[in-house]
């Protein structure tokens, strides 16, 4: 009885470290959308940039 629960405990622990695993894996998509709303933004930055350039002139 005992060594069996001993491995109940090793098989939660597993679980435990997949669900870590798939949390990263979450993690690195939101990055990746951040990522292309910051290049979105940049692009904007520049069209107003120009469009005030455009405005001097």
């Amino acid at each position: 009885m005992y060594s069996f629960q001993k491995k109940k405990k090793k098989k939660k622990k597993k679980k435990k470290k997949k669900k870590k695993k798939k949390k990263k894996k979450k993690k690195k998509k939101k990055k990746k959308k951040k990522k292309k709303k910051k290049k979105k933004k940049k692009k904007k930055k520049i069209l107003s940039t120009f469009c005030c350039l455009v405005t001097v002139q």
